[in-house]
């Protein structure tokens, strides 16, 4: 999952803080916590936007119908 934070203009790389919330059943989930730098489609740029890579904790894939219906969502602060 990508997420993008280039409206709010970072001039140096942000520390990010991420976490999972939703309704239902993200506690068996791994991966939240842990920033990536974003593709090519924010030039790889840490000051643009992070990816994380979310799966279950038994290392299943991750049905985005399932988390959609139990409100996943990604929760970060970014500090510069």
């Amino acid at each position: 999952m990508q997420v993008d934070t280039s409206s709010a203009g970072f001039r140096s790389t942000p520390m990010y803080f991420t976490s999972l919330a939703g309704t239902s059943t993200h506690w068996n989930t791994t991966g939240a916590t842990s920033v990536y730098p974003p593709d090519s489609t924010l030039g790889g740029d840490l000051r643009r936007g992070f990816r994380i890579y979310l799966r279950f904790a038994d290392g299943a894939a991750l049905d985005p119908l399932f988390a959609k219906n139990n409100g996943w969502h990604i929760q970060y602060m970014a500090v510069e």
